[in-house]
């Protein structure tokens, strides 16, 4: 779930987004008012690199993470901010029941 900002204000779009990253590979970004974005992630060395099914006519889509502890730090390339992505902290959420 979404936990703080990097440096400037975000929207609120990103304050109700989350972050899902499977044990398959796969990762999905959710808006809640806009919508899903979805790709597959590499980890390595506590970086985790993201390959998106997304893309723009300026360039490719890209974004990196780091791992520490329960907070996820995530920071999208030029592209991605150009197209309103914005640098995130998340913070990991234990698993919902299903009561």
């Amino acid at each position: 779930m979404f936990d703080r900002e990097l440096s400037s204000p975000v929207q609120d779009y990103t304050r109700k987004s989350r972050l899902v990253l499977y044990d398959t590979g796969a990762f999905v970004l959710r808006y809640d008012d806009i919508g899903d974005y979805r790709g597959g992630y590499t980890e390595s060395n506590g970086v985790i690199t993201f390959d998106w099914e997304g893309w723009s006519v300026a360039g490719p889509w890209g974004a990196s993470a780091t791992l520490e502890r329960t907070s996820l730090t995530i920071r999208f390339n030029f592209i991605m901010q150009m197209t309103d992505f914005e640098d995130a902290v998340y913070v990991l959420m234990p698993p919902q029941q299903p009561w």
